[in-house]
């Protein structure tokens, strides 16, 4: 007889079926046995061989279920998945996001632990596709800062490629804003960060795990300069929106980030060429970056002020 799961590790995905593949075979040579998890497939609309693949994938796993959700973005996928979820916890991976060996045991061991609603990851990058030689793993590496119990500062938040969450926190916040992320209708990011606004609003706490690893598949693709200036552009214009800032006070506080964030660019960029850990190339993406983050937020500021309250996320 099968013992019933302890969470639903969900992946939503869309036409990305060979390396999602990858993704659910590393999720059954874990360190604890595939009976411990629920693995829920959310297809977000796949024109591949996603439906095919995951249909022998699902022969694989002792408890695995596989839902389509028609209306496209991260967010609607991402609350298809914890309103079929089943457990009290869900986990959610990126589909190009590949777990260590021992992330559904850091996974359970967090839950145990208790004490917060949300737990995040550590990601690293998946080198699997040609990279530029000027690629730095800081470009795919995320892990925050946090006190000497796990907890997140204010300003810190789980990353939506490897975070759990629990589901009740998840309804008491109102979900994903579907207008936030992917194929939003105001930013195609930040879906993750306003949800968890929301549950910290609610008495919520964020706390790291840092065995909980995933590596995360480092694009070629991405990893242009023009690609990622535009990255850095559209996550300055995101933050304005996602944290209310439109008056008077807030505009003082970006004109005052302008000397402060190009100075410590600036000042990365020379001491990382001294010591030769940077091309020409990183440079230019360290500064230039830096200056179209900052557009991307004044612009941001002054688009709000335009389109007001309508825009603003539901846990503002």
């Amino acid at each position: 007889m099968l013992s019933k799961p302890q969470v639903t590790i969900a992946i939503p995905t869309c036409n990305r079926g060979a390396i999602l593949q990858q993704v659910c075979e590393a999720l059954l040579h874990q360190s604890v046995s595939a009976e411990t998890f629920s693995l829920l497939i959310i297809d977000n609309n796949s024109t591949d061989d996603t439906p095919q693949r995951m249909a022998e994938m699902a022969k694989q796993f002792p408890h695995f279920i596989y839902c389509v959700e028609k209306k496209a973005g991260s967010s609607h996928a991402r609350n298809a998945a914890w309103q079929h979820c089943e457990t009290p916890w869900i986990a959610y991976l990126d589909d190009d996001a590949k777990p260590f060996p021992g992330y559904v045991e850091a996974l359970l061991r967090a839950i145990a632990r208790g004490g917060c609603e949300v737990i995040a990851g550590k990601v690293v990058p998946w080198r699997l596709q040609p990279l530029p030689s000027w690629f730095c793993d800081e470009y795919e590496f995320y892990a925050p800062a946090a006190d000497a119990d796990g907890y997140l500062n204010a300003k810190d938040f789980a990353i939506g490629g490897n975070m759990a969450l629990k589901c009740e926190a998840i309804r008491r916040a109102g979900g994903f804003d579907p207008r936030f992320g992917v194929k939003g209708t105001v930013i195609p990011y930040g879906e993750e960060t306003v949800l968890q606004i929301g549950i910290r609003k609610h008495g919520g706490r964020i706390r790291y795990a840092a065995d909980m690893q995933v590596a995360h598949l480092a694009k070629s693709s991405r990893y242009t300069i023009k690609t990622l200036l535009k990255i850095a552009y559209l996550s300055g214009k995101s933050t304005p929106i996602i944290y209310n800032w439109h008056g008077a006070k807030e505009f003082f506080r970006l004109c005052l980030k302008i000397p402060y964030r190009l100075g410590k660019a600036i000042a990365t960029s020379i001491r990382c060429s001294i010591q030769r850990t940077y091309a020409w190339q990183n440079c230019v993406i360290t500064i230039a970056g830096e200056v179209c983050h900052l557009w991307g937020m004044f612009t941001g500021f002054f688009w709000l002020r335009k389109h007001g309250k309508s825009v603003l996320p539901r846990s503002s």
